[in-house]
C-alpha cells in the first residue's frame, strides 16, 4: 500500500512539474473555468436569474465541464510519455496499471470534480440531491478518463491520438449536446453521458439514483469494459 501511494505521488508530482513546462495543458485547464463561466452566464440570460436555471441548462454545462477536459487531456498525457520514451521505463519500474492511471490523471479528475461541484452549488441544487449527483458525476469522470487513457495507449503518435480522440469527442460531447437531432437521438441510448443526463433528471425529480436500471447498466459498462481493456493492453502491448 505504501509503495502504491509512493508511485502515485511520484507520477502526480511529475505531472505537476510538466504542467509548468507545457502551456497547452494549462490553457486547457484554464479553459474549463472560462467555458463554465460563459455557459453559466448564457444560461442566466436565457432562462432568467429570477426563474432559476432549467434542468437542460444544468446538464448542458455539466456535459461541457466533464467531457471537455476528460476527452482531451488523458490520452495526450500518455502519448507524450510514449513520444519521450519514458512510458516503458515507468512500466519496468513496477508501476501497476491502476497506479499509472491515477497518478497521470489525478489533477484532471480533481479539477473536474471541483468545477462540477461548484456548478451544482451555484445552480442552487437542493442539498439532499448533491451526494447522489456527486457520485454520478465522479463515475462518469472516471469512466471517460479510463477510456481516453486507453486511446492514448493504443495510439502510436500524436496524429493517431488526435484522430481517435475526435471520434470520442463527437460521441461523448456533441451527441449528448445535440440529442434533439435525430441522427444523435438513437445512439444516445448507449452513451454514458446521455444516460448521466437522464439520471440527473430522475434525481432532481425526486425519483432517486437507482430509478433507471438501464442507465445504471450502461454507465457501469462504460466504466468496467475500458478499465479491463486498459489493464490488459498496459500489461501486454509493446508501446513503441
Amino acid at each position: 500500500m505504501k509503495s502504491s501511494i509512493r508511485h502515485i505521488k511520484a507520477i502526480f508530482l511529475k505531472e505537476i512539474q510538466d504542467y509548468r513546462r507545457n502551456p497547452a495543458v494549462l490553457i486547457v485547464i484554464s479553459s474549463i473555468f472560462i467555458v463554465f463561466l460563459v455557459l453559466l452566464e448564457v444560461s442566466r440570460i436565457k432562462h432568467g436569474s429570477n426563474n432559476g436555471i432549467s434542468y437542460i441548462a444544468i446538464v448542458e454545462i455539466l456535459t461541457c465541464n466533464i467531457s471537455f477536459p476528460c476527452t482531451v487531456l488523458p490520452s495526450s498525457y500518455i502519448v507524450e510519455e510514449k513520444e519521450k520514451r519514458t512510458l516503458d521505463a515507468l512500466m519496468l519500474s513496477g508501476v501497476s496499471p491502476l497506479e499509472f492511471l491515477i497518478g497521470k490523471n489525478l489533477a484532471t479528475i480533481c479539477v473536474t470534480m471541483v468545477t462540477s461541484t461548484v456548478i451544482l452549488i451555484l445552480f442552487k441544487i437542493n442539498f439532499i440531491y448533491i451526494p447522489s449527483l456527486f457520485i454520478l458525476v465522479f463515475i462518469i469522470i472516471i469512466s471517460e478518463v479510463i477510456l481516453m487513457s486507453l486511446i492514448g495507449i493504443i495510439a502510436n503518435n500524436s496524429i493517431q491520438n488526435l484522430i481517435y480522440s475526435l471520434v470520442f469527442i463527437v460521441i461523448l460531447f456533441l451527441a449528448p449536446t445535440f440529442s434533439y437531432i435525430k441522427a444523435f437521438y438513437n445512439i444516445n441510448r448507449f452513451i454514458n453521458v446521455s444516460n448521466m443526463n437522464f439520471m440527473i433528471k430522475n434525481i432532481l425529480d425526486g425519483k432517486g439514483f437507482f430509478y433507471s436500471q438501464y442507465s445504471l447498466i450502461v454507465i457501469t459498462l462504460w466504466l468496467i469494459v475500458p478499465l479491463m481493456l486498459f489493464v490488459l493492453i498496459y500489461k501486454t502491448k509493446k508501446l513503441y
